[in-house]
């Protein structure tokens, strides 16, 4: 009876453990869609989200192009991110170091920062703004169309998500949660290319 008792608390306690990073991701979302600054600011590590976001455009600037576009220019999936070289790299590091902020990051989303859909990018010069267009409409309107592809655990204090947004054709995004002392938070964000077979049928 007690083995039975302890097998039960064991599920329940890992059932109640695996539920946070989900409940942190759909606050974070809530929060983003709202522009709680606050929350952000509590749900995500910003310094380590900087960090992955300058590795994950050194990433993509280095990866070989998927084909060519209708100038027969090679073509890459990545927005601002496929910009590259000294110059490429000094305008999306300095965007981000402007942009991945608390206040910054809800414009960024309403925005289309970094995708292929052409949507407005706010420069280190313009980051002092208080709205964008679209503001919490196109916020509300990019987290509804993104499509979750797969979520689990890496490891024993790492979760990740990866989503599908139909204005970043060819890039699924992953964000990866991490537990520490404040709790679930966004730490990173990584990119990878899809196949027909990954994209999400209607």
């Amino acid at each position: 009876m007690l083995i039975i008792k302890l097998a039960i608390a064991m599920v329940v306690g890992w059932a109640l453990y695996a539920v946070q990073p989900l409940i942190a991701a759909e606050q974070l979302r809530r929060a983003l869609e709202h522009d709680d600054r606050v929350a952000v600011a509590r749900l995500i590590d910003f310094p380590a989200l900087r960090r992955s976001l300058k590795e994950a455009h050194a990433a993509e600037a280095s990866a070989p192009p998927i084909g060519r576009d209708r100038f027969g220019q090679p073509r890459r999936d990545g927005g601002v991110f496929r910009l590259g070289g000294t110059l490429g790299t000094l305008i999306v590091h300095r965007m981000i170091d402007a942009n991945v902020t608390p206040a910054g990051l809800p414009r960024l989303l309403a925005s289309g920062f970094g995708g292929g859909g052409g949507g407005a990018v706010t420069t280190p010069a313009r980051a002092a703004a208080p709205t964008l267009p679209g503001g919490a409409e196109s916020r509300a309107r990019r987290l509804a169309a993104m499509t979750i592809l797969k979520a689990g655990f890496s490891g024993f204090t790492r979760f990740e998500i990866e989503t599908f947004d139909p204005a970043r054709m060819g890039l699924s995004t992953i964000a990866r949660f991490e537990l520490g002392q404040a709790g679930w938070r966004l730490t990173g964000v990584s990119f990878r290319r899809l196949s027909e077979t990954d994209l999400p049928t209607s």
